[in-house]
């Protein structure tokens, strides 16, 4: 919600304060891959070595 709660309203969205309902569902939670992951120390290293341009994609 770009824009927060006013804004929704402002653009005349729907409000509801039905519950919704979601059918069960399993997940299996797997260990990071460490492989696509760089730590503090690795970037500055590599900054510093200028072998790679650092993207931040949060």
């Amino acid at each position: 919600m770009n824009g927060g709660r006013k804004k929704w309203i402002e653009e005349g969205r729907e409000l509801v304060q039905d519950v919704p309902s979601f059918s069960r569902s399993h997940y299996e939670a797997k260990f990071p891959d460490d492989n696509v992951r760089a730590n503090k120390d690795l970037i500055l290293d590599s900054l510093q070595q200028q072998r790679f341009n650092l993207v931040d994609v949060r």
